[in-house]
């Protein structure tokens, strides 16, 4: 199936550390997975994975010369000092305010960035986060004590046809493991036009019935993994696209620190 997704890494390749399969499974009753309790009507990728063929690369690779910032995903490499820095300047309760960001070692962030990306906003830290290995999707929702499984975003609380507006996600690694982004790269606006929304139909959207009704319309539409090794960060439109983390291929602990900025890419830099 087609998607508009595009992606990109700082070592050029995707074959490397993408995986794809044959698309979601849909759960009317909460499933179990060992110590994971989903909510009832929840979909999770299938896992069929199999290596990301040159085509789907290619494509993805071309998406990110013709689509927006709203639509590109980068994967990005810190320096080993920096990301030591990261980790040891984790607080006891994970947390950090926006103060934090124009501090040293987080200020260094935009110079990770600034090759390929002009940061339009102040760094907004979602803070540091603790995952178990072997964990299918992390996403808690407190409120249910079950894991929601694929979704978007709504930190922005933007409505549904303005979701290409939303400040964009920036994830490090900062474990010992490759850790995983499992997403749909399809955006809310293609989704749209798939199900033959209007604009204003999809503005009157919420996000969980919307994205519902297109997995359940495109089932077979292929999922991606994509593997985010120890020191390196992924920059991603989260509130514009179907995705979960995953640590189900880790063996240990998962730790990891998110920060949002709207962002803009920089000219020339694909």
């Amino acid at each position: 199936m087609s998607f508009d997704v595009g992606l990109r890494t700082w070592h050029g390749g995707l074959t490397e550390v993408l995986h794809l399969n044959s698309g979601v499974t849909f759960y009317q009753r909460g499933p179990r997975f060992g110590q994971q309790l989903y909510v009832d009507q929840c979909f999770l990728a299938r896992e069929d994975w199999r290596a990301c063929d040159n085509g789907t690369a290619s494509a993805l690779a071309h998406n990110c010369v013709e689509k927006p910032a709203s639509s590109i995903m980068e994967v990005l490499r810190l320096d080993a000092d920096l990301v030591q820095r990261l980790r040891a300047a984790r607080p006891a309760d994970r947390r950090l305010d926006d103060a934090s960001m124009l501090e040293a070692p987080f200020a260094e962030l935009l110079t990770v960035l600034a090759p390929t990306w002009h940061v339009m906003s102040e760094l907004h830290p979602l803070g540091y986060a603790v995952y178990p290995p072997g964990f299918k999707t992390v996403t808690f929702d407190a409120r249910q004590s079950r894991f929601i499984g694929l979704h978007i975003d709504e930190i922005d609380g933007l409505q549904m046809d303005k979701c290409s507006d939303a400040r964009l996600r920036i994830c490090i690694n900062l474990g010992s493991q490759e850790r995983h982004l499992v997403f749909i790269p399809v955006s809310v606006n293609e989704m749209a036009r798939r199900l033959s929304y209007s604009t204003a139909e999809l503005a009157r959207q919420r996000s969980t019935p919307f994205i519902q009704a297109f997995m359940h319309a495109f089932p077979d539409q292929f999922v991606l993994r994509l593997g985010v090794a120890p020191g390196e960060a992924y920059v991603a439109p989260t509130e514009n696209l179907i995705h979960d983390a995953s640590t189900m291929w880790m063996s240990v602990q998962d730790l990891s620190l998110t920060i949002l900025a709207h962002m803009r890419r920089r000219a020339g830099s694909v």
